[in-house]
């Protein structure tokens, strides 16, 4: 369950439009390890400046306090783009986290999940 953060973008016209940062959290061949990715649509990331831009994801595991942040990037049709899943110790049961785009105006998110 998760409230995605929500920015403006601007295409090349000139005309900004709304976009949703909705994270995605997977399950990893290792317990307590979660694999996260903020994927947008190409038009969000076609939009001026936006290709470069990052999602950071902080988290807590409300269990047995593991708690840290990453920085995905959600665009991935850009040469030297950073990584656009990276894998955290978030450690098993509950998890708590909140969403920022990085370097953009936005309104942040949150959601929760119970990793295995």
């Amino acid at each position: 369950m998760q409230i995605p953060a929500n920015g403006i973008a601007v295409s090349g016209l000139v005309v900004p439009f709304p976009y949703n940062g909705t994270v995605n959290a997977e399950t990893s061949d290792v317990p307590g390890q979660t694999v996260f990715s903020a994927p947008l649509s190409d038009e969000v990331c076609s939009a001026n400046g936006f290709g470069f831009r990052s999602i950071r994801i902080g988290y807590t595991n409300v269990a047995t306090g593991d708690a840290g942040s990453v920085d995905v990037h959600p665009c991935t049709t850009f040469m030297g783009s950073p990584l656009d899943r990276v894998t955290a110790h978030t450690g098993s049961g509950p998890v708590v986290f909140t969403v920022s785009i990085v370097g953009q105006p936005s309104l942040p998110g949150f959601g929760g999940f119970i990793a295995p």
